[in-house]
């Protein structure tokens, strides 16, 4: 299996915020929209089709939460504190404003030492 990297994660949250759209049942959020679009939630659009599991989306709690319960997608995360900061991309999907988007993910890759993909 391959594993991401930071830059990895943030270029795919990147190319996914551009979507400007929330994947969310009334309840909360979701990792995968299940209309088949790809307007995954931040962490949701980082796990590959393989390790996903619709009771991913079951699960009341955030990123670390399926980290632990999901080793494999653990495994996939390549950088410390990966618990922590895609529970920090997972508050930019979950609280922005979609249109805000873009301003709170140059902050987290200013943060994190990222590059901005083009």
């Amino acid at each position: 299996m391959n594993t991401m990297s930071l830059q990895d994660v943030f270029n795919k949250v990147w190319e996914r915020a551009k979507i400007k759209e929330r994947s969310e049942s009334e309840e909360a959020c979701l990792y995968r929209n299940p209309d088949g679009s790809k307007n995954h939630c931040f962490v949701g659009v980082c796990i590959p089709d393989e390790l996903y599991d619709p009771k991913m989306d079951e699960i009341a709690s955030g990123a670390d939460t399926i980290l632990i319960k999901y080793p494999k997608v653990c495994e996939l995360f390549n950088f410390p504190d990966a618990d922590s900061i895609l529970l920090d991309l997972q508050r930019i999907h979950d609280y922005d404003d979609p249109d805000n988007w873009e301003s709170e993910l140059v902050k987290f890759a200013n943060i994190h030492n990222l590059t901005i993909p083009e």
